[in-house]
C-alpha cells in the first residue's frame, strides 16, 4: 500500500550491510516493545510512478503475476475517492489513497495481464 501512497516504511539496506561489512542496526536498541521507537528503522518514500514503462516492462516480463495492494499499512490508510480530506490523512489513519491512485493500481495491474489480490 505504502509504494502506491507513499509514506513511511522500512529503509532499504545500505551496500554494507548487504555485503556484511556493516552491522545491522540492534533490535533490541529500538525497543520492539514500542512499535513508534523504531524510527531510525523507517524511512519517508514517495508513491511509486505505476505508468512509468520501465517498470511496467520489467514488471510484465515476471509472467503472469497476481498484485497484491494491502498488508499492514492498508490498514491505516483512508480511502478517499471522494476527495473530501484536501490531502490531509483525518485522525487515526497515516496515508491517503485517492480514486486517481487506485485507478493508477488498476491500469498497472491490466497492463501486466495481472490478476489483483487484496
Amino acid at each position: 500500500m505504502t509504494e502506491v501512497t507513499g509514506g513511511t516504511f522500512w529503509k532499504v539496506y545500505t551496500h554494507g550491510q548487504i555485503v556484511g561489512t556493516e552491522e545491522f542496526p540492534p533490535l533490541t536498541a529500538t525497543g520492539l516493545k514500542d512499535i513508534t521507537a523504531m524510527a531510525e528503522l523507517m524511512e519517508y518514500y514517495p508513491p511509486v510512478n505505476l505508468y512509468d514503462k520501465r517498470l511496467r516492462s520489467f514488471a510484465k516480463a515476471l509472467g503472469p503475476a497476481w498484485i497484491r495492494v494491502s498488508g499492514s499499512w492498508a490498514t491505516k490508510t483512508y480511502y478517499d475517492f471522494e476527495g473530501t480530506t484536501d490531502g490531509k490523512a483525518p485522525e487515526g489513519y497515516q496515508s491517503i489513497l485517492t480514486k486517481e491512485q487506485w485507478i493508477g493500481v488498476l491500469d498497472f495491474v491490466r497492463a501486466l495481464d495481472g490478476k489483483l489480490f487484496n
